[in-house]
């Protein structure tokens, strides 16, 4: 009987001894799992970061070359042409400024005489204005090769000039309006026009993107995009 029992005591704590070993081999299973775990989300998340920052440095290597946003100043070349191309709006609200230039004759000095020669050749030679339009679109609004501050900048000048052919088919079909509403109507444009361009050109020439004009500027953002 004593033997017996005494070897069923050592059963019972072997018993207990095995229990005890598998417990803490769980355990240590658990832990080596929750290690490996880790170390994966650790590796993962390393490398999300590494390619986030591989993207941010791509990106601001493109905003450079654009010359744009806050990454680059464009150079003085990009600063001419994005200037250069509001002549095509100043050029075709010149009309509308017809009332201005008889009562106010210093105006007329001051835009008239210089844009004289470019003038000549604008409205001079038959469909070069449509040309020029149609070539800066192509070649430079929808090349994506080019800055993006020389094509927001074209974009711009081209649907101010765009705005402008309302007004025109108005004044040709709308002849029976009062005088002085038409003279009103056309100074009114002329002004606006001539300060949008003004804005335009005196932001470009510091390096700024001028694209405060209302409705105008939203609209061009929407067409030319960030890039």
């Amino acid at each position: 009987m004593y033997l017996h029992n005494s070897m069923r005591s050592l059963s019972t704590a072997a018993f207990a001894a095995s229990g005890a070993h598998l417990r803490g081999a769980r355990r240590s299973a658990a832990v080596v799992r929750s290690g490996v775990n880790g170390g994966s989300a650790i590796c993962t998340f390393g490398a999300v970061t590494a390619r986030s920052a591989r993207v941010g440095v791509i990106r601001r290597g493109v905003l450079m070359r654009m010359g744009g946003g806050n990454y680059g100043d464009p150079s003085a070349l990009q600063r001419a042409a994005a200037c250069a191309v509001y002549l095509v709006p100043l050029l075709d609200s010149l009309s509308f400024g017809r009332y201005v230039f008889t009562k106010v004759p210093i105006v007329a000095d001051v835009l008239l005489l210089p844009l004289a020669p470019v003038l000549a050749i604008y409205r001079g030679i038959p469909f070069f204005a449509f040309g020029v339009f149609l070539a800066l679109y192509i070649l430079v609004v929808r090349n994506t090769e080019l800055p993006r501050f020389v094509r927001f900048n074209t974009q711009q000048a081209l649907t101010l000039d765009i705005a402008l052919i309302i007004p025109q088919l108005f004044s040709a079909f709308g002849q029976g309006v009062p005088p002085q509403i038409a003279e009103n109507l056309s100074t009114s444009l002329f002004y606006a026009m001539l300060l949008a361009v003004g804005y335009a050109i005196s932001s470009n020439v510091r390096g700024i993107t001028p694209n405060q004009i209302p409705v105008i500027s939203d609209s061009v953002e929407a067409q030319i995009g960030p890039f």
